[in-house]
C-alpha cells in the first residue's frame, strides 16, 4: 500500500503525529510519500529516508504523481480538492491543532485495520478528534464497530463533506482511498 501525505495542511500541522503514522506504515511494509503544493520547498528534515518528498507546485497532486508513475492507494489531505484540481498554493490555510480527522472505512480502514487502530489511538491521545465517514447506508453497519470511542457516520452515498457539514462537522484532515468522493455524491457503492 502506498500512502500519500500532504505536507502543508497535514504533516506540518503536527509532525510528531504524522511521522508516527509514517513510521507505523513503514514497519508494516507500506510505502509513504509526502507531497507539497508549494514551489521550492525543502523536504522536512525528520522524514525517514524511505519516504519520498515531492513538490507539485500547485498542480493537481494526482496528475502530477501519476506523470511520475506514482499511484497512491490512500490519500491524506486537508484539502481534498487539491488532489484532482490545480490550486493556488498561496491560499493553503493552516490546519488547527488539535484537528478533526475523518477516515474512510471501505478501501482505507479495511486495508490495514491494525495500522489505523494504532494511529487513531495515538491521534486521540494527542487531543485530536477522529471519526469514520463511510458511503455505506446505516443498515449496512460496520460490524464489529471500529472502536467504541470513534463515531461512525453513514452517508448513504452522499458527498462526505456535505453530509458531515449538515451535521455541523467540519473535518480538518481527510484520509480516503477515493478522495474525489469526499466532495461529490457517488450513490451507493455496496
Amino acid at each position: 500500500m502506498l500512502i500519500s501525505i500532504d505536507y502543508d495542511g497535514v504533516l506540518a500541522s503536527d509532525p510528531e503525529l504524522w511521522n508516527r503514522l509514517i513510521t507505523l506504515s513503514l514497519r508494516r511494509g507500506h510505502k509513504t510519500i509526502v507531497n507539497s503544493g508549494r514551489n521550492e520547498i525543502s523536504p522536512p528534515s525528520k522524514l525517514p529516508p524511505e519516504t519520498a518528498f515531492i513538490s507539485t507546485s500547485g498542480r493537481a497532486k494526482s496528475r502530477h504523481l501519476e506523470n511520475r508513475g506514482i499511484h497512491p492507494d490512500i490519500w491524506i489531505d486537508a484539502r481534498p480538492f487539491s488532489i484532482h484540481n490545480d490550486f493556488d498554493a498561496c491560499l493553503i490555510p493552516d490546519t488547527p491543532k488539535p484537528a478533526q480527522i475523518a477516515i474512510d472505512y471501505d478501501g482505507t480502514w479495511t486495508t490495514d485495520r491494525e495500522l489505523w487502530s494504532s494511529f487513531t489511538r495515538y491521534a486521540i491521545s494527542r487531543g485530536n478528534q477522529v471519526l469514520i465517514a463511510t458511503g455505506r447506508e446505516k443498515q449496512d453497519r460496520i460490524d464489529p464497530p471500529v472502536t467504541p470511542s470513534i463515531p461512525i457516520r453513514y452517508t448513504s452515498g452522499m458527498a462526505k463533506s456535505d453530509f458531515l457539514k449538515n451535521l455541523g462537522i467540519h473535518p480538518d484532515i481527510w484520509i480516503d482511498d477515493k478522495p474525489a468522493l469526499i466532495c461529490r455524491d457517488f450513490g451507493l457503492v455496496f
